[in-house]
């Protein structure tokens, strides 16, 4: 039970968070931070990938 309160409470800060980004950002500043995420965002999923095929390959049989 303490984890599913654990995760509604991560969520809710999540929730949170995104709610005073939202409330403090004007419309311009919001353009410039999408622009600029999308390579950060990039490069996070192919590392993510990149372990989870290193944590898989791995994880595998070895064969002889």
């Amino acid at each position: 039970m303490p984890i599913i309160i654990a995760s509604i409470i991560r969520h809710l800060l999540t929730l949170a968070a995104g709610s005073l980004i939202t409330i403090g950002v004007s419309e311009g500043d919001a353009s410039n931070l999408v622009s600029a995420l999308e390579p950060i965002v990039g490069g996070a999923v192919l590392y993510a990938g990149s372990q989870v095929w290193s944590l898989r390959d791995k994880q595998a049989p070895r064969r002889k």
